[in-house]
């Protein structure tokens, strides 16, 4: 019989009075874009981005600076010191001044005159390709030229004090890609704001790139998180408007007043940043429009950047910011409202079956597929001139190969709806779809999209991975907020349906870290239904165990806890 587990995510301590409440989460998991090769033997490709430059975070466009396949790497030898264009593998040299003496016979056999020798100028140079002189450096060869009658006579070679080798030196170069910003310190997630423009944003709060606080300890507070872009060329553009909206809080903890979010202009020509914008920090409210005008020449060239940063608490993930829709281009006309010609996909992504978002395989045939997919669909141009038509599909995917694409259906909004939800047959006809009949845990990837031709592709696509495993679950696997017990007899129940008879063997669960670690202990318990609620008495119960905490800078793991007990649980309502 196969062994069935329960994810939940939950805290019990069991000392003080009974009380539960939500805390801050110090760490939650977000990818780690830590390299292993040897900085110095890569260079990264950055290409200057043309306009428009448009990202909403429905993908995640930061840098990754670390190198996946090797195969796409361009190998270039190039030697770091030329003489005078000319490489070598080693050379024999002076630091102290070198002469060169004449001599002549007549009247006598006498020294006439002596000059310095000419220098050896060696230029450093900077990389392999469109090499620049970072330095130079200045020696004298180890000989001396001996001149008799003002004829070449004899070299004297003297003992070197300097060996200087140019071994060339092996350069990978990793080809740029559609990324649109230098740094990776934002978290770009679905979750973290309430209701942005379409799908996806980015928040700063004041964990790194690796999940970890900025400083660990205290309530220190500074700049935290950047979102830097890749250079751009604005060269005689005209009209250039950057726009972006914003919000404080979302799910997470309100920003202070002085936790403010910032935006800079980089100018390529005074090659210093320059502040243009920022808002303090408030309670939550939705997310609010804004938009600034380029206009400043030095400004108005190939090169210029610009950056958001955030103020904020640097022990833990506080003080949250989102940022959504960055848009930058020429010809735009200023304006309170946005629009553009974009449609997008809003709703997150969701699975397949219902009331869970994982069943065990076995227990497959017994979950229910939706009927039909729903999903919200925005429409960015507030001035569409007529109708349009926007079809919509689902496609599922297995070990990255396609197995089903739906019945395509078409929407055919008016110009003014902004928001309206497209429904999708899923299990209901035309589609008539299930999952194919499983041997072996399995994960799927169910990918939503839209077909129209606008501004931004990526919002276009949502994709979602189903998994069937060896557990039920609820969780998204993004953890915002805390849900914490504390006090004697604080108790938590999670309501599970198990659809097929099975025997339970452990319980999966996430604790997050907070400001302070307990290491209070705590019991599982698992409660038959009772109308609803569980019973009193429960049907298991373990022995105190201690809490687990996963590494912060990894995705989000469960830690398995045993249920030390044969268990089989008849199909049903379980706590």
């Amino acid at each position: 019989m196969k062994h069935l587990w329960l994810t939940i995510l939950l805290f019990a301590s069991i000392y003080g009075y009974s009380q539960e409440f939500l805390s801050r989460i110090i760490s939650p998991a977000s990818p780690s874009y830590k390299s292993n090769q040897n900085p110095k033997d890569f260079f990264f490709e950055i290409d200057t981005v043309s306009l428009p430059f448009i990202d909403d975070f429905a993908v995640n466009r930061q840098k990754k600076w670390q190198i996946k396949d090797s195969s796409k790497l361009v190998v270039n030898l190039f030697p770091t010191l030329q003489i005078n264009g000319q490489s070598f593998d080693s050379l024999l040299l002076k630091t102290d001044t070198v002469w060169n003496y004449v001599y002549v016979t007549q009247p006598y056999f006498h020294l006439a005159d002596s000059q310095p020798a000419a220098q050896i100028i060696i230029d450093k140079y900077s990389g392999y390709e469109n090499p620049q002189i970072i330095d130079q450096y200045f020696f004298y060869p180890n000989y001396s030229l001996v001149t008799v009658d003002f004829q070449p006579y004899d070299t004297i070679y003297l003992p070197y004090d300097t060996i200087l080798y140019n071994e060339k030196d092996t350069f990978y170069t990793v080809k740029d890609d559609n990324s649109l910003w230098l740094d990776n310190h934002v978290f770009v997630n679905y979750t973290y704001g309430i209701d942005p423009p379409t799908i996806g944003l980015a928040t700063f709060d004041g964990l790194d790139s690796l999940g970890h606080p900025y400083a660990l300890g205290g309530l220190s507070s500074g700049i935290a998180d950047y979102l830097t872009s890749k250079p751009i060329d604005l060269e005689n553009a005209s009209d250039v408007i950057l726009s972006f909206f914003y919000q404080p809080k979302g799910i997470g903890e309100k920003p202070d007043k002085q936790d403010s979010l910032v935006l800079e202009f980089y100018s390529p020509v005074t090659r210093k940043w320059y502040h243009q914008w920022s808002v303090p920090g408030a309670d939550y409210q939705p997310f609010q429009y804004q938009e600034i005008s380029i206009t400043d020449t030095i400004f108005l060239k190939k090169g210029f950047q610009f950056r958001f940063k955030n103020y904020a608490t640097l022990s833990g993930a506080f003080d949250f910011w989102h940022i959504d829709y960055v848009y930058l281009d020429k010809n735009r006309t200023p304006s309170s409202d946005f629009s553009v010609y974009d449609v997008g996909i809003k709703s997150l992504p969701a699975p397949l079956i219902e009331n869970y978002t994982a069943v065990p395989w076995k227990h497959y045939d017994y979950a229910n597929i939706k009927s039909s997919d729903q999903f919200d669909v925005v429409n960015l141009l507030n001035q569409q001139p007529a109708p349009f038509s926007i079809l919509t599909d689902f496609a599922v995917y297995q070990n990255q190969n396609l197995i089903y694409t739906s019945v395509q259906g078409a929407d055919n909004p008016s110009p003014s709806v902004g928001v309206w939800t497209a429904n999708i047959p899923v299990a209901s006809a035309p589609n008539n779809f299930s999952f194919p009949t499983m041997n072996e845990k399995t994960e799927f990837y169910i990918k939503r999209y839209l077909s129209i031709s606008d501004i931004n592709p990526y919002n276009d696509t949502s994709l979602y991975k189903q998994v069937f495993d060896t557990y039920y679950a609820y969780d998204d696997g993004t953890p915002e907020l805390a849900y914490s017990l504390y006090g004697a007899g604080a108790q938590l129940a999670y309501q599970y349906d198990i659809l097929q008879s099975d025997t339970i063997t452990a319980i999966l669960m996430f604790l997050p870290e907070m400001l302070q670690q307990t290491t209070n202990s705590f019991q599982l318990k698992i409660w038959q239904d009772n109308n609803g609620i569980p019973f009193d008495i429960p049907i298991y119960e373990s022995d105190f165990m201690n809490p687990i905490y996963q590494p912060s800078n990894e995705e989000i793991k469960f830690v398995r806890y045993e249920i030390d007990t044969l268990l089989v649980l008849p199909a049903g309502k379980y706590y």
